[in-house]
């Protein structure tokens, strides 16, 4: 029986299609199962819904991808990418033909002007072997030690981490110093998300007009953290002088088998001093250490001094070596219209907050 490719916005009827896949592949619990939140992931988004492939042999579905709606912004001028997530094909079909039955017509979707992704470790070659998407920059970990002995037990094993209790302690002792010896700071803070023009006033200061970034409205903002089922962000909004001067977005989840504090997104405006931006990190460490985690990490584009400069010590780059995978952004454009420098590894801002996970 040939393949059918159906393309365009998902209707209700196709998203619980969605849903049954998922539950086949993950489980009854997973929040991809979960027609609810299906809804609000591809078609509540504030720029507007993904556009979907999907894969019919007769009328059963056997695969699925879709592109999430990400404006970009570069000199003043908004560009429409889109994030391609959820690709999943159902087991007794998986193989090229299908994989390329799905990833095929992305090269035509209507209203884009780039796609982009971060494949996973199963995907990555065919990315790179087959598909040929460019990877014009590397995303990187940066991590915070909260919990060294636990951290090192999990990672070097049971014998390293009991060495690691002196370490541990000193470690943990250098952190509450920092917190005690910090200065007394005049940065106050909301969980309210704040209004366009002082979104809009903050991402300019961050990120300079050659940079790109992705839309950070108070509706994106709102969709993407505080209406998200099945998941639980933190939200901080910080003020000097009544002017917002940066936010953090946090969640606290398992990840690569450590108890994290994940920092999903973090904007600090240029005026903030050295001595605010520690502030702001003992903070976070602050956070991590009242929720119990383990680490903080954060995803970011390392090349990028706009992202780079708000993670100093206690934060640092972690080792190629020591990830499970790479994670290259690829990227497949479909128009002519962009500019040379968009993808500038310098100036591409590019957290968590432009994915679709964690």
């Amino acid at each position: 029986m040939t393949l059918e490719v159906r393309q365009g916005e998902p209707s209700e009827k196709l998203l619980d299609l969605y849903s049954e896949l998922s539950k086949a592949e993950y489980g009854n619990d997973a929040p991809d199962s979960d027609s609810r939140y299906l809804r609000w992931k591809v078609l509540a988004n504030p720029q507007g819904p993904s556009y979907a492939v999907s894969v019919f042999r007769g009328e059963s579905l056997i695969g699925r991808i879709t592109i999430q709606r990400r404006t970009v912004w570069h000199e003043g001028e908004s560009f429409q990418g889109g994030n391609v997530v959820d690709l999943l094909i159902a087991p007794d079909h998986r193989g090229i033909r299908s994989f390329l039955s799905l990833m095929s017509p992305l090269r035509t979707s209507p209203g884009f002007d780039f796609l982009y992704c971060t494949p996973n470790h199963r995907s990555l070659p065919l990315y790179r072997s087959l598909l040929r998407w460019p990877e014009p920059l590397q995303l990187d970990a940066f991590a915070c030690i909260i919990d060294l002995r636990a951290v090192a037990e999990k990672r070097l094993g049971r014998i390293p981490g009991l060495v690691a209790v002196p370490l541990s302690a000193a470690w943990s002792g250098a952190l509450e110093l920092q917190r005690f010896t910090a200065h007394e700071s005049s940065l106050e803070y909301d969980a309210r998300i704040p209004s366009t023009a002082e979104l809009k006033s903050l991402v300019s200061d961050v990120v300079p007009r050659s940079g790109t970034i992705g839309d950070r409205s108070p509706q994106f903002l709102r969709w993407r953290f505080s209406d998200a089922p099945h998941t639980r962000y933190e939200l901080e909004f910080v003020y000097r002088a009544g002017t917002l001067a940066a936010y953090s977005v946090t969640r606290r989840m398992s990840y690569l088998g450590y108890e994290v504090l994940f920092l999903m997104d973090l904007l600090v405006a240029h005026s903030v001093d050295a001595r605010d931006r520690l502030a702001l990190r003992e903070r976070l460490v602050r956070r991590a250490h009242e929720s119990e985690a383990e680490l903080i990490v954060a995803l970011v584009n390392a090349s990028c001094r706009a992202e780079t400069r708000a993670l100093g010590l206690p934060f640092v780059k972690v080792p190629m070596s020591v990830m499970p995978r790479e994670m290259p952004l690829s990227v497949l454009t479909l128009t002519d219209r962009l500019p040379q420098r968009l993808f500038d590894r310098q100036g591409f801002f590019m957290s968590a907050a432009d994915f679709d996970v964690p």
